[in-house]
């Protein structure tokens, strides 16, 4: 395991590192091995964490650790517009349950200040 993905703290990876990592694990040449290597990674990558690092992150770091290179604004804005997705796509998520008529959320009627279980 490269020592990249034993830190505790996520940091950000240099440009490549994906491809680096799927040329390093080649010799294996297993189709499934790949596959699931580029979702896993996909995954990481991808993440809320990861792209918390990205924004306060300056550095950028190859998979044993070495500073290769540094985060730009333009990086910086992207993570930005994925972490606002996300959000945006979770609240959806939750307020979803709220037009749902099995619902188990409870509406409260500003007016009466009954409660009903919906």
């Amino acid at each position: 395991m490269p020592t990249y993905f034993l830190q505790e703290a996520l940091v950000p990876a240099r440009i490549g590192l994906r491809g680096e990592l799927m040329e390093r694990y080649e010799g294996l040449g297993r189709h499934i091995f790949r596959k699931k290597l580029r979702i896993a990674l996909s995954r990481y990558f991808r993440s809320f964490q990861y792209q918390q690092s990205i924004i306060q992150g300056v550095t950028r770091f190859d998979l044993n650790l070495q500073p290769v290179g540094l985060v730009t604004a333009c990086d910086r804005r992207w993570a930005m517009k994925h972490l606002s997705r996300m959000k945006k796509s979770q609240l959806a998520t939750k307020l979803k349950g709220f037009d749902d008529p099995g619902s188990k959320f409870v509406k409260f009627d500003n007016l009466t200040r009954s409660r009903t279980i919906l």
